[in-house]
Parts: structure tokens; sequence; C-alpha cells
């Protein structure tokens, strides 16, 4: 700490010796900066309010599909829409600027300036509330400047406008047309799926589980059917041959004996076999019908033994039409069994399909909704475009609001010459302290005992210490009367300069100039 204290005064020693070169360095550079401070030209802003609505058309259409833009959005597509390259040069001819437009160079040179020149801002608590700025020397150039980037703004922003309401008609035409087709298409393919598996669809009046449980109750139902007709059946033949034993000798001839003997060792069989198995055995199916069979050829015996006797028998030939009769009966119900047979396999084999054909309805049912919905919305939306197009027609939904026309500025808005003239204060008090530290480093002194050893490196033995007479001390003492005064002066001169620039004076002494 002690150290870098006496370093400091080391550095303060030494600039105390160059004091009057910074004190005129000091004045150099204020009386300079001042001077270019009040030479630079006066520059008007004109300044004019707006209030636009810039959402295209397509934002409230599009409303949810697309991202509305924030504030800094608003104010580059505002920025780039006055900024345009052929705005500008429109903006030349409009507001009568002094360009050559025939050099080439001058000007892009001057378009890039008059660019930078203009301003538009946007007002953070009112999205849609602008403001457009131009500043230039002649306060008439800068108001006939944005009276005429207003000019081109709303001529082409109302151009925008109704290309815009084109491009969005036309999109939503497009999109319209591309999802009637898609409607059409999965109206087509559902429309198919559902013809293709008709009666196995969920949701009908009879669902698959269900129509497969009353095919298989069917089935039962119709099997119970046939075993009744055929034991009704069965039961004519027996009375047919009982029948024909009671029409007298003729029916016991030895072949009926022979096919009696057979029947009755069939039946036998049949009974024991009906005591261990059920009905549906293939034994016992098969010795039905051998005996049934057996029974037939004995009829056809006794026919041909006694033909005369059993046709003149009125109950012989109705049990014979009663036989008839149940053979049809049979040869029917056989043949609805073997229908509900084929109908319970083909359900069956769908059994492990049932899954995929509800996944893939479901699927069908999605798209064919989701493609309905957008088509819908679709149609609503063009309806919307259109009446805001009429709506434009007729009065315009769309407006460019004036808040504020831009005037001819009575006061400079530039350079600012108060915060200027203290930069050139502060610049100059500051460049003299450094031209005097610069001094210090490139002529430094010897001040005491220490800087005296530090620049010769030898051990300094005593010092003498300097006798200040009374002239010394008077000379001393006026010299730093007159460096206060110095600093005092240059401090009143930056008042005056202030009190110089606030008054107006500064003003009136160009205007008189010119």
């Amino acid at each position: 700490m002690q150290e870098t204290f006496q370093q400091l005064m080391k550095y303060i020693h030494g600039m105390w010796q160059y004091r009057w070169y910074a004190m005129a360095f000091a004045w150099f550079l204020v009386l300079v900066g001042w001077g270019v401070v009040m030479l630079k030209p006066d520059r008007y802003e004109s300044t004019a309010r707006i209030n636009v609505d810039t959402d295209s058309l397509l934002t409230p259409l599009l409303k949810g599909l697309a991202v509305q833009t924030d504030v800094r959005r608003r104010l580059e597509l505002m920025s780039r829409t006055i900024l345009s390259r052929p705005n500008m040069e429109r903006l030349v001819e409009l507001a009568d600027l002094p360009v050559d437009m025939t050099d080439q160079k001058e000007k892009e040179r001057f378009l890039n300036e008059l660019a930078e020149d203009i301003v538009v801002k946007g007002d953070k608590s009112r999205v849609n509330l602008f403001s457009i700025s131009y500043t230039n020397e002649d306060p008439k150039v800068a108001k006939r400047v944005v009276e005429s980037l207003l000019e081109i703004f709303i001529d082409s922003t109302l151009g925008e406008k109704r290309k815009d309401t084109k491009q969005a008609q036309r999109f939503l035409d497009e999109q319209i047309g591309e999802y009637e087709q898609r409607l059409t298409d999965a109206e087509n393919r559902l429309l198919e799926f559902r013809r293709k598996y008709s009666g196995y669809l969920p949701g009908q009046e009879k669902g698959f589980f269900a129509q497969l449980q009353e095919v298989q109750t069917l089935l039962s139902k119709a099997k119970m059917d046939l075993r009744r007709e055929q034991y009704r059946r069965d039961e004519l033949r027996q009375q047919l041959m009982n029948a024909r034993y009671a029409e007298g000798d003729a029916g016991t001839n030895p072949q009926t004996a022979a096919l009696d003997e057979r029947i009755q060792l069939l039946q036998a069989q049949l009974d024991e076999k009906s005591l261990r198995f059920t009905e549906e055995h293939p034994d016992i199916q098969a010795l039905r019908r051998t005996i049934s069979e057996l029974k037939v050829q004995r009829q056809r015996e006794l026919l041909v033994a006694t033909p005369d006797q059993m046709e003149s028998s009125p109950y012989f030939q109705e049990l014979k039409l009663a036989l008839g009769a149940a053979d049809a009966e049979v040869a029917a119900t056989r043949a609805i069994v073997d229908e509900y047979q084929q109908r319970v396999a083909q359900l069956q084999e769908l059994v492990d399909t049932q899954p995929e054909i509800e996944t893939k309805l479901q699927q069908l049912n999605r798209d064919y909704e989701v493609n309905k919905e957008n088509y819908q919305a679709l149609l609503e939306r063009r309806q919307r475009a259109k009446l805001s197009e009429d709506a434009e027609e007729t009065g315009g939904e769309f407006k460019i609001e004036i808040v504020e026309p831009p005037f001819v500025p009575l006061t400079p808005a530039g350079p600012k010459r108060l915060l200027w003239s203290s930069v050139v204060l502060l610049a100059g008090l500051g460049g003299g302290l450094g031209l005097a530290f610069l001094l210090t480093q490139i002529r430094p002194g010897i001040y005491n005992r220490r800087t005296l050893q530090e620049a010769t490196g030898l051990p300094v033995l005593g010092t003498v210490s300097r006798v200040t007479t009374p002239q010394i001390r008077s000379i001393e003492q006026r010299e730093r009367r007159v460096l206060l005064m110095g600093l005092a002066t240059l401090l009143l001169c930056y008042v005056l300069v202030i009190l110089f620039q606030v008054s107006g004076a500064l003003t009136a002494v160009k205007v008189m100039v010119s």
C-alpha cells in the first residue's frame, strides 16, 4: 500500500512539472472541439405517427395453423416495405430531392444515406401504432420526405393487401380441392370396406360373435330337427313293414325272413352300443344306416312278393305316402344342416381376423373424420375470406389512420450540442492530463531520494533539503493562481457555451449568416 502511494505521488509530482503544457493542450482541445460543435449544421426531424393493421388476411384464416407475428416482426415488415429500393427511388421523385439519378455511384450513395436517415419505430403498448421519422438539414425537406413516405406506404400497402387477398383465396381454393379429393377417396375406401365385411363389423345390429353364436344355435336346432325327422321316417318304415306282415303269409317268404334276422341282429348291436356311445358316434350312425337300408330292402321284397295285396290296402297306401313325405322332410332338414355347418365354418375362419377388421375400420373412420373436419373448416374460412373481401370493397376493413401528420420542425433535433460540449470539456481535461503523464514517461525527473536511487542504481548517502525563499514562494503562489484562473476560465467558457446554445442565439446567428 505504501509503495502504491509513493508511486502515485511520483506521478503527481511529475505531471505537476508539465502543468503548463497540460493547461495549454486542454485549452486547444476544448476550443477546437467547441468550434466543431458550433459549426456542425443543424438537423431537423419530421415525424408522422400512423395506426396500421399489419395483419395479413392469411392471419385470421390460418389462425391456429400459423405462428402469429410479434411486434418486432411487424416492425421488420414495416421497415422492409418502406425502405425497399423501388420505394426509395420513388421517394426521390416525389420529394424532389437533389440527386443526379444518371450517376449510378452517386445515386447508390444517396439512396443508402437516405435509407439510413429514415427511422421506423413501433409502440410497445400498441402493436399497430408506428412512427416514421426523417432527419435533414432543411426542415421543409424533412417534412416533404415524410409526407412522401406516407403516400408510398399507403399505396403499396393497399396494393399488397389486395394481392394478399387474392393469394389467400387461391390458397384456400387449392386446399379445398385437395381435401375434397381426399374426402372422396376416404369415403370410397370406407364404403368398400363396409361392403366387403358386411355383417362382421362392430356396431351393427348383430355383431360377429353374436352371429356366430346364433348360427351355432340354429345348427344345433337343425340337427335336432333332422334326428326327429329321421326317427319319424324310421317309425313309418317300421309301421309299413308291420302292415306288410299283417297282409298274410306272403310276407313270410324266405328272403324277408333272412332280412328280419339280420335286422334283429343289428338292432341288438345298436342297443348294446347305445348304452356306451352317443348318437354322434360313427358306429351307431353306421348301424342305423345299415338297419334302414335292410328295412328298405325288406319292404321292396315284400312289395315284390305281394304287390297286388299291398296296392289294394288303404292303410298301406296311407303309410306309403307318409313315408315319402318323411323322406322329403329328412332331405330338406339335412340341406339346412349342411348350410348352417358351412356358415359356422366360415365364421370360425374369421375369428382370428376379427381384431384386424375392427382396427382397420377404426383407422378408416379416423381418416375420414380428419379429412371431413379439415374440409369443413376450409369451407368456413373461404366464406369468411369472401365476406372480408366484400367488406373491403364496400368500406374497407383494412385502414391506415394517420394519428399525427408530419409538420415543418422549428427547432433542430440535432446535433445534441449540450451533450457534445460536455464531452468536449471532459475530453480536453482528460487530454491535458494525458499529455502531462506522457511527458513524465518520456522525460522523467528526480524528485526525491527514492527516484534517484531507482534511476542510478547506487546507494544514496544523504539528501540536501531545498530552501524556499520568500521570492520563490511568491512566484509559486502566483503560478498556482494563474493555473486556477485558467481552469476557472475554462469552466466559465463552458457555461457560456451552454447558455449560448440554450438561449437559441446560435440558431439566430446561423440564420443571419445564411
